[in-house]
């Protein structure tokens, strides 16, 4: 018989699971009891915080803008 060497120009993919490439892994990370978890408790942060920044940046646009009508509009006018 021959040798039991693999021939050349093949791949080895048949060698690993399917399920820890690409989309199937990237699902099951996120299925992990810890790591599923640990994910939603950022994401839940990230969104107060950047509820809190558009909040406080339409309340500052807001008073700079009748900053702005009130006190320094009448200078300007010619």
């Amino acid at each position: 018989m021959g040798s039991s060497e693999r021939p050349q120009g093949l791949s080895y993919a048949a060698s690993r699971p399917a399920a820890d490439s690409g989309v199937a892994g990237f699902v099951r990370f996120l299925t992990g009891a810890r790591a599923g978890a640990t994910s939603i408790e950022y994401a839940m942060i990230a969104s107060i915080i950047s509820i809190v920044i558009v909040g406080s940046v339409t309340v500052i646009g807001s008073k700079l803008q009748t900053y702005f009508t009130e006190v320094i509009a009448p200078y300007l006018a010619p």
